[in-house]
């Protein structure tokens, strides 16, 4: 596909051609797919889009997705399909009462009495014409998603994305019949030729069978047999014959296939691979063919030879050298795959367990696994949790000979981290760690709870490319499981929390709801870390607070189990003027990370005390190795000194180390999973301090104004974290610290 996050396939003329429409990152489209040949014959451009697609008569209607502005943009896409040809036709309106900001169409569905319209950001279903002439409208549940009409054409199910239900009204009236409990995070919809209808619960692993309008049987779908969070289904196609189900396991990166031959039986037969985060799934009204359509593709260089650096999506061309931002590496494909019999589905099945990630066997054995819990993570009584913003490893790390780092990518080496190569090198240096999440929004999320839900998924790439996302509260903003410390306090531990917020708000700065702002202390969080936060304060001034608690629980013996904090200046405001400059914040950032590990390793608690550090998302710098490898570091007594840690982590890893040393299950599929970091630890503890580095550039110094590099960062946002053009910012920090050099390509692992 041209675009990525494809959201429908629609089939026209008998089957032999399918619509696909994607809306993520880049490139908002309608495809037209000649299915027999497997190639896409025409693309219609949007400058926006969403999930919504539908066909009435011969014209195809799409999603406007945030229309923002009324008299600019269209609610409804129109689109005439001749034959193979796509032509663009005038769009439709939502009604005037609607305010543009708030008309944001999810769904869209061609039925006898009209065009059903779901308007997400109103929780609005509406009955239109053809013509745009609005009828009879409803408020439902929260966040509507999708639409799907009844067998005998009387009823219109809803699924209302943030509230767990499944609403059912009268087709002709929109009269509220039933209001049906569900689960977590409802999204596809699909009926049966028997009246069941099938409700994907993209936050709970799971399908629910609506019958007689009450669930009669909820049948997971995910990979993991204990049905740990994750999978997350998010759309089902039934055969034509009614014997099977096909759901997209967005998670899982596989279709679960579904025996709904029996009612009141329905159960899991296996799974088919796809590429990375299917979306879509259809079955060819002649129910031979399987259509899959995955939202990112998969993963290789971004840049270099062999790279397509042509056409949209390509930025770089100011800076004479091409290269494409993380989001623009995401790729919508469709596999058009023949239905599986029996034995082959046994062997895909096989191949989708072994996709699976091996965990901690992956990295050692029982007994060396045994040896370390018992000898090293069972003396742990406290972990500190730092979590900083967006820097690959080659940026700060490259410089490291040790390590597999390349210096002519290093920004922020180690005259300006000091103490980041210092610890590197006086304890374990990770040189093949990797953020799961892709950028902020998702990376947070990956952080804190081990898993970004399908609404972060979708979000992200609406809201970083400037196409304005669906508002939500923390019904969807929030993950459906657990967060690491509410896991700690549900299970008695004492955990604090020092400015990461992200499950309570979508946002990772300041505090933004009144009342958490007002008393942070009632939720657990620091009241003032807080206040440093809400005034723009520097993370030598966090430490410092952190610092204050820590020496008062020196007298008092009580220190918390698990400690989170949040130390974001390494982001840096890039070169606008009167700001402080990009060295100077990473500098001060790299100080207080310092000044963390020299005071608590010279205290009481250093002797059963473990500091994980990492970013929660790489973005697209400079990295020879891949865009989401990036900078970590474990310190401990019991962690080995002067070492380098090949072994491949991900933010799940350390998650998962810090779970085993707390006692603490798995919040996730993807931390129990992931591989633990045993290799990194030994049963024979260093009790040596460390002693912080002094900075060795001005840790104060500001960006002057009227220079090329002020006049291009006065052009980006940097009112908050991740506001800014991530393409133009790294680019701005290379320029700005390696001029006259081209810009580097990154890669990604493969």
């Amino acid at each position: 596909m041209p675009g990525d996050m494809p959201a429908n396939i629609l089939f026209v003329d008998g089957g032999r051609k399918a619509l696909v429409n994607t809306c993520g990152f880049h490139d908002h489209s309608l495809n037209l797919v000649d299915i027999e040949r497997g190639v896409v014959t025409q693309t219609q451009d949007f400058d926006r889009s969403w999930m919504g697609l539908t066909k009435v008569g011969d014209s195809i209607l799409v999603s406007g997705g945030s229309v923002e502005n009324a008299s600019k943009r269209e609610a409804i896409h129109q689109v005439r399909l001749a034959g193979w040809r796509l032509e663009r036709m005038d769009g439709i309106s939502l009604p005037s009462r609607i305010a543009g900001k708030d008309q944001f169409v999810s769904a869209l569905l061609a039925g006898p009495h009209g065009i059903y319209t779901i308007n997400i950001q109103t929780d609005e279903v509406m009955l239109m014409t053809p013509a745009g002439v609005a009828g009879p409208s409803v408020t439902v549940g929260y966040r509507p998603y999708a639409a799907v009409l009844s067998p005998d054409g009387n009823d219109l199910a809803v699924s209302n994305w943030g509230d767990r239900s499944v609403w059912i009204l009268d087709a002709q009236s929109l009269a509220v019949k039933q209001k049906i409990a569900v689960q977590s995070h409802p999204t596809g919809l699909a009926y049966a030729a028997d009246g069941r209808l099938f409700v994907t619960n993209a936050g709970s692993n799971t399908v629910s069978v609506v019958e007689s309008g009450r669930v009669k049987e909820t049948v997971r779908t995910g990979v993991d047999p204990t049905n740990k969070l994750g999978a997350t289904p998010v759309a089902i196609a039934l055969a034509p014959d009614g014997k099977r189900a096909y759901v997209a396991n967005a998670g899982d990166n596989c279709v679960a296939v579904l025996d709904i031959s029996r009612r009141g039986a329905t159960r899991l037969t296996g799974f088919i691979p796809t590429e990375r985060y299917p979306t879509a799934v259809a079955v060819t009204p002649n129910g031979k063919r399987l259509l899959v359509a995955t939202a990112k593709g998969f993963y290789g260089p971004n840049a270099g030879p062999g790279v397509d650096l042509e056409g949209p999506g390509v930025r770089g061309q100011d800076y004479k050298d091409l290269f494409r931002y993380i989001g623009n590496q995401m790729a919508g494909r469709l596999a058009i795959v023949d239905v599986p019999g029996d034995k082959k589905l046994a062997e895909y099945s096989r191949q989708v367990f072994e996709n699976s990630p091996a965990g901690a066997a992956a990295a050692a054995t029982a007994r060396e696994r045994k040896k370390i819990e018992q000898g090293a993570f069972s003396k742990i009584k406290h972990v500190i949790y730092v979590i900083r913003e967006n820097r690959t490893y080659d940026q700060v790390l490259g410089d490291l000979a040790k390590g597999n780092g390349d210096p002519h990518l290093t920004i922020f080496g180690e005259n300006v981290t000091p103490n980041g190569h210092k610890i590197a090198n006086t304890f374990t240096l990770f040189d093949n760690l990797y953020t799961n999440g892709d950028v902020s929004q998702t990376g947070h999320q990956w952080t804190d709870a081990a898993y970004a839900n399908d609404y972060a998924e979708k979000q992200w790439m609406l809201n970083y490319s400037r196409k304005g996302e669906v508002r939500s509260d923390t019904r969807l903003t929030s993950s459906p499981g657990e967060y690491l410390w509410t896991l700690a306090r549900k299970k008695g531990l004492f955990a604090r929390v020092y400015g990461e917020y992200v499950s309570m708000q979508e946002d990772h700065g300041s505090a933004e709801d009144p009342e958490l702002k007002r008393d942070p202390e009632k939720f657990g969080f620091s009241a003032t870390f807080e206040k440093i936060f809400a005034r723009d304060g520097r993370d030598t001034e966090k430490v410092a607070d952190f610092l204050n608690e820590m020496h008062v629980a020196e007298r008092t013996g009580k220190w918390p189990a698990l400690m989170v904090m949040a130390l974001p200046e390494d982001h840096t405001h890039g070169f606008s003027a009167g700001q402080y400059s990009p060295y100077a914040m990473i500098a001060n950032n790299d100080w207080a990370i310092g000044q963390l590990i020299d005071a608590v390793s010279h205290s009481p608690f250093w002797k059963n005390t473990a500091i994980f550090i990492i970013q929660d998302d790489a973005q697209d710098g400079p990295d020879h190795v891949d865009s989401h490898r990036t900078v970590g570091y474990v310190v401990s007594p019991y962690v080995r000194r002067g070492a380098v840690d090949h072994t491949m982590y991900s933010t799940a890893s350390m998650l998962r180390t810090m779970e085993l040393m707390l006692g603490l299950p798995p919040m996730t599929e993807y931390d129990a999973k992931a591989t633990p970091m045993h290799a990194a630890f030994t049963v024979s503890p260093n009790f040596s301090p460390f002693t912080v580095e002094p900075p060795r550039v001005s840790v104060d110094e500001r960006n002057p104004s009227r220079t090329a590099l002020a006049r291009r960062s006065s052009k980006l946002d940097f009112s908050d974290i991740d506001r800014a053009d991530f393409d133009q910012l790294n680019r701005l920090l290379w320029d700005g610290y390696r001029p006259g050099q081209p810009y580097p390509g990154t890669h990604h692992a493969r």
